[in-house]
């Protein structure tokens, strides 16, 4: 549950150096300036933290799995990262997404993000290709396709989980997820960042609720949230 499932401190993450060491370094290899240079380190695994706590894990995971999906198009394709050209890119890139949907563009937009984020933050230079016209036409495409949005979630809905929690046959585990549910809608919060709150930092005076997100999607220095106990 959002409330439970988060970290006292803003510590680093374990398993946030492993994408950098493992899974990409291996398709990128000595092409990678970064990958380089953590091999030939005595604090590897603190170097790669240090460089991947600059982004969110959700948007690393993202890119690491759109990067490794490319790795395996270019592979199958038979074609090397150190001399790709721009039209061979450009072939993957419509290659890797048809392989998921009938339509190049979406796929297209977060695999070439991907791209350059390993371009700039892995030091793959053969992948500033990926600034180029031919690639950025990609990014520009003028079909319209229908936006991908979540459905809101009703006001009565809402109501209804106020309803539940003050009944006395509501269990604790219910009281639990309903109220961190409401804690997100009413103080304007993600699921990922209710993840990120410390218990240190509630604070109740029966008139409103205060915490704080030690970082959230938007901010890495942390955000302040709250809501009022009853009323609007």
């Amino acid at each position: 549950t959002p409330l439970l499932t988060q970290r006292q401190e803003p510590e680093k993450n374990e398993d946030s150096t492993r994408p950098l060491n493992s899974v990409d370094t291996k398709n990128v290899g000595e092409v990678s300036t970064v990958a380089v240079a953590l091999q030939t380190s005595s604090h590897a695994p603190q170097h790669a933290a240090r460089l991947l706590d600059q982004f969110a894990p959700s948007t690393l995971l993202r890119y690491f799995q759109a990067w490794t999906s490319f790795a395996k198009t270019l592979k199958s394709l038979d074609l090397s990262l150190s001399t790709l050209t721009e039209a061979q890119l450009a072939d993957a890139l419509v290659t890797t997404s048809l392989a998921k949907s009938s339509d190049c563009s979406p796929g297209c937009q977060l695999t070439i993000k991907a791209i350059r984020w390993m371009s700039t933050h892995a030091g793959v230079e053969q992948l500033k290709i990926a600034w180029r016209p031919l690639i950025e036409s990609f990014l520009k495409s003028r079909i319209p396709k229908e936006l991908k949005e979540s459905i809101p979630i009703s006001l009565y809905t809402i109501v209804q989980f106020e309803r539940r929690i003050l009944m006395a046959t509501c269990t604790t585990a219910e009281i639990v997820m309903l109220g961190s549910i409401l804690a997100c809608v009413w103080g304007g919060l993600r699921f990922a960042d209710a993840q990120r709150c410390s218990f240190k930092s509630f604070c109740f005076d029966g008139e409103s609720f205060r915490a704080t997100c030690w970082r959230t999607k938007t901010s890495s220095r942390g955000q302040p949230w709250g809501f009022v106990a009853h009323g609007l």
